[in-house]
């Protein structure tokens, strides 16, 4: 499965999920599973280098077009199940951007929207929402650190 991780909101608790939640989810399977970190500001994968998930860190370029990084995640990997886990605010943007130019939204099987609480992020999830709703594809609404 390839599973991506998004939200247009920074601090939505992407990393959390991905970590806690889904990536877990394989390991309890016996299955193996990579994470994948697009995300400048946080380096959340760093902390866990003794894990038995696999997780690399892929720096974004806004500079140059995110197709060929995004081509490559999906096409030139070979773990069982991917976890991708984006980095909120323009990352997010940009990589559902380029998803949707190279036609690579196709290869994901699930959007994962986390939600950590207050009226700001059921905003930017459902705005989020917004922005893959044409790809098609099953989406899950997480709920994480909700009051």
């Amino acid at each position: 499965m390839n599973i991506a991780i998004i939200n247009t909101k920074g601090g939505a608790s992407k990393s959390t999920t991905a970590f806690q939640v889904v990536c877990t989810y394989f390991l309890v399977k016996e299955q193996q599973i990579e994470l994948f970190e697009l995300d400048n500001q946080n380096r959340d994968s760093a902390n866990f280098f003794k894990s038995k998930i696999k997780s690399t860190q892929i720096q974004v370029d806004f500079n140059k077009e995110l197709n060929n990084t995004v081509r490559d995640l999906f096409l030139n990997q070979n773990a069982q199940n991917k976890v991708i886990d984006v980095g909120g605010n323009q990352t997010t943007t940009a990589f559902i951007s380029a998803l949707q130019s190279t036609h690579m939204h196709n290869m994901v099987d699930l959007f994962i929207i986390p939600i950590s609480g207050g009226h700001q992020d059921v905003v930017n999830a459902k705005a989020t929402y917004d922005l893959i709703s044409d790809f098609r594809k099953k989406v899950v609404f997480c709920l994480s650190r909700v009051r």
